[in-house]
């Protein structure tokens, strides 16, 4: 399916802007051929109001109606076929053995929510009838309204496009403008290819859905801060997402913002432990910190310990570890740069000792070296 670049505000495309980008192979850091267009402030604003426009309709939608577009979803997601994997593939390097079983994690994800739909509790019903010293009262969850989803970079498809976050607001009969991730915005092209399909196929009003591409703050902004928008959901750093929420929060009218952020997920490990599974523990700490290159936002990145004999012992063996993993590919060259400027950071500190990395190293892709530091409690 060719590739255009082009934004789809209520399934028509759009290409009004003059500043544009491309998606980088991170195994070559060879940018890719299609240029992408970052949105401008008359594009997002016909994609809000499209969105405003199909909630007049679809927060009265049936349930039966948003199960059968979420089950629609997902097959078309899945009738992308290899085409969808392959590209997320050159646009993340993640490898298509992760990438084919998070496919099938956001497919489940919006087979999930209709199964929850199908249910009913979600709506969280609830009726107290009046009694001589209180009236009746009744209530239960609405939908909001039009809600801006920010993709995530780690995760093409589960945290992206059509991705939880998008999922629970389609559920809610709540229409979605997605901010594409400009890691993988041709990735993010073919999955709304498949989410205006469906909407096709199940009659949904276009406004609906749409998608604006970009890779400036800007951008995001001039979205979070359109009067008709109001939820956003978002996952991604902290810093982005406290940006986020400051936007959000200072608007005339606050709306809520759902953000799952990263963390440096400390871990405790107490002498007993160490005494007892040495290797074990070891073994799985690192396997864990490397995992994905170390772009979970559940990699651990601060380990607790007591020193005594044992826990330097542990300490010299992971260190080994680290040192006899090879480094994996990083997801673009923002993810670098931050690495590199962070142990730059942190090792500046005298009290701070590098027991292996914190170096930059040659190589055809976007890499760090694996890296332990450490420190003492007094210094810390």
């Amino acid at each position: 399916m060719p590739i255009s670049g082009h934004h789809f505000i209520a399934s028509t495309r759009s290409a009004e802007g003059h500043q544009t980008f491309t998606s980088v192979n991170p195994r070559t850091k060879t940018p890719g051929n299609v240029q992408f267009f970052n949105a401008t402030p008359s594009e997002i604003d016909r994609a809000v109001t499209a969105a405003a426009e199909a909630f007049k309709t679809t927060r009265n939608f049936p349930t039966s109606l948003l199960v059968r577009f979420l089950e629609a979803v997902a097959y078309e997601i899945e009738a992308l076929g290899d085409e969808l994997l392959n590209t997320a593939d050159m646009e993340t390097g993640l490898g298509s053995t992760r990438l084919t079983g998070e496919r099938a994690r956001t497919t489940g994800q919006l087979r999930a929510f209709a199964n929850l739909l199908r249910e009913g509790s979600y709506v969280e019903a609830i009726i107290d009838t009046a009694t001589a010293d209180r009236p009746d009262i009744r209530r239960m969850l609405f939908p909001i309204g039009p809600v801006a989803v920010f993709a995530a970079s780690n995760f093409p498809f589960a945290f992206s496009v059509a991705g939880g976050d998008t999922a629970s607001a389609f559920a809610a009969g709540c229409p979605v403008i997605v901010k594409a991730h400009p890691g993988h915005p041709a990735t993010s092209e073919l999955t709304a290819h498949a989410i205006n399909r469906a909407i096709v196929a199940c009659g949904f009003p276009a406004g609906f859905f749409s998608l604006l591409q970009g890779d400036t703050v800007e951008v995001g902004q001039t979205l979070i801060q359109h009067p008709l928008l109001e939820a956003v959901g978002f996952t991604g750093s902290l810093r982005a997402g406290r940006a986020i929420f400051d936007t959000a929060a200072a608007r005339p009218k606050p709306i809520p913002v759902y953000a799952e952020m990263g963390s440096i997920n400390p871990v405790v490990i107490l002498p007993g432990a160490i005494a007892a599974r040495m290797e074990t523990i070891a073994e799985g700490l690192v396997t864990s910190v490397t995992l994905g290159a170390g772009q979970f936002c559940t990699n651990p990145g601060l380990v607790l310990v007591i020193d005594s004999t044992e826990t330097r012992q542990f300490i010299e063996l992971a260190e080994s570890k680290m040192e006899s993993r090879a480094s994996g590919v990083l997801l673009n060259a923002s993810v670098e740069r931050g690495l590199v400027k962070a142990v730059a950071e942190t090792t500046r500190h005298a009290a701070v000792q590098t027991l292996t990395g914190a170096a930059t190293i040659q190589a055809e892709g976007f890499c760090y070296p694996n890296t332990v530091l450490i420190t003492h409690s007094q210094d810390f």
